[in-house]
């Protein structure tokens, strides 16, 4: 037995034979399901890592930018542009497109938010201000919108743009309502928005076109500094949502529309 290690999250291959895991010792995992035997082991600063469609190709970001790696001969190779370190990395639905979300602002440089193609890696648009940084980041269930949480360099309260990806256009902006926002959710059919001030314990719901928040509740006492890990994901019929409660060590469901506790489970 070896010295426990803090895993971070862990994703399926397209096809579920490899599983791949990320551990707070900055390394990459990649198993194989049937057996559970290690296929690969990876040292890289990131901790969100992706599939490819093709299953045979892992994308994660890090300090270097997107990094790309074949599975079967653990070749990488990198997409470059971003002025600072690359979290989150999200795929399209239909694979062709990448989104990153840096650093770069944090730095004074302007593009944090860029769309690459996925096929050539060929950088598609970039923007975002030189005066911001983006700290967390989630995609519609069909592709459409992209919600970051944005940071001024400066320390103000963040706040949260939609962003539309065929345009790469904001569509709204709401008032993040918390100095630090790691954790955000689109309903199924992108109209809602939560986000979890985990240093409050504190939920907000808003309008995905207007950015108008509609309800605020708090859930927990609230947590001792970010770690940048997601606590918030919304169920695929949009009628529920499960949040990681930090002071309590549990996952809380939620009415979607009241935000009204419906069960707990000890974790």
């Amino acid at each position: 037995r070896g010295q426990a290690v803090w895993i971070e999250l862990w994703r399926f291959a397209p096809d579920g034979s490899l599983l791949v895991s990320a551990s707070h010792d900055r390394t990459l995992h990649l198993w194989e399901t049937k057996t559970g035997e290690s296929r690969a082991v990876i040292q890289m600063d990131g901790a969100d890592p992706s599939f490819l469609p093709d299953g045979r190709t892992l994308i994660v970001g890090d300090a270097q930018g997107v990094r790309f790696w074949d599975i079967g001969s653990l070749d990488v190779w990198v997409l470059r542009g971003h002025r600072g370190n690359v979290y989150p990395v999200l795929l399209s639905p239909d694979g062709a497109t990448i989104y990153s979300g840096g650093w770069d602002g944090y730095v004074g440089q302007p593009g944090s938010v860029r769309f690459w193609d996925a096929a050539t890696g060929d950088e598609i648009a970039a923007t975002g201000p030189a005066d911001a940084y983006v700290r967390a980041a989630v995609l519609s269930a069909d592709g459409s919108r992209l919600a970051t949480s944005v940071t001024p360099q400066n320390g103000a309260s963040c706040r949260i743009d939609i962003l539309d990806t065929a345009t790469g256009t904001t569509v709204a902006s709401a008032d993040g309502l918390g100095a630090l926002i790691d954790s955000l959710a689109l309903d199924p059919a992108a109209e809602s928005l939560i986000w979890i001030d985990t240093a409050q314990g504190v939920a907000h719901l808003a309008d995905a076109s207007t950015g108008i928040v509609q309800k605020s509740t708090r859930l927990f006492a609230g947590s001792r500094g970010h770690n940048f890990l997601p606590c918030v994901a919304w169920s695929p019929d949009g009628a529920t949502i499960a949040v990681c409660n930090w002071s309590e060590g549990t996952v809380d469901l939620l009415n979607a529309q009241s935000l009204e506790p419906v069960r707990r489970w000890p974790h």
